[in-house]
């Protein structure tokens, strides 16, 4: 899951978690086999940037809303194309090696040094 730089305006940024619980429960309910969700945190540079702080901090802890099944990615450093705002295509692949990285680990027992999960 990857979405929230048209959260980051101030008063979207008091909804998002909920909203994303709401989706989180339609998937839950839509694909009852799902396992885990992994989503990306946007950058810390986004595209409106007003409240995009406050929206990390969001993100940072949505997998408090269920621990087993929400893994939090880490996007900061991903080179940002001209635009200021979308990512350059080397940088999506870079999230898809990450990804398989963090899938291996978690469904096939990888190795687990390497972790790509936010910080908390």
């Amino acid at each position: 899951y990857n979405q929230g730089e048209n959260n980051t305006i101030l008063s979207q940024t008091t909804t998002y978690r909920q909203r994303f619980k709401e989706l989180f429960d339609i998937y839950k309910r839509d694909f009852p086999g799902i396992r885990r969700v992994y989503a990306f945190q946007i950058q810390p540079q986004s595209c409106t940037n007003d409240a995009n702080w406050v929206l990390r901090e969001v993100q940072r802890n949505l997998p408090s809303l269920s621990p087993d099944s929400i893994s939090m990615l880490a996007t900061a450093g991903a080179v940002l194309s001209q635009d200021s705002c979308h990512y350059r295509s080397a940088v999506t692949i870079e999230w898809g090696r990450r990804l398989y990285r963090q899938i291996y680990r978690d469904f096939f027992n990888g190795p687990s040094e390497i972790s790509f999960n936010h910080p908390n």
